[in-house]
């Protein structure tokens, strides 16, 4: 699966959802505005609040997770390095 830079997810934004799928713990270290939080451990039994007719930009991890999954089209985005 091809990954996309931090640069090309920001060029993307208005046409894409971030989701980000770290944990509440991570989260509240900071997060990209506008993103919608769902926890990893919670995808599946949230899939309802993804709007099907919107991409999604997460991570490879999520991304995978979900194969057979009715979700929009995902593009893994790759994490900024320190």
């Amino acid at each position: 699966m091809a990954e996309i830079s931090v640069t090309e997810t920001a060029q993307r934004r208005d046409i894409a959802r971030i989701l980000d799928v770290r944990e509440d713990f991570e989260v509240s270290e900071g997060m990209i505005p506008g993103a919608l939080h769902i926890p990893m451990d919670q995808l599946q039994e949230r899939l309802s609040e993804l709007d099907p007719a919107v991409p999604s930009l997460r991570s490879a991890a999520a991304a995978t997770a979900l194969p057979a999954s009715p979700t929009p089209s995902t593009v893994p985005a790759s994490a900024p390095t320190p």
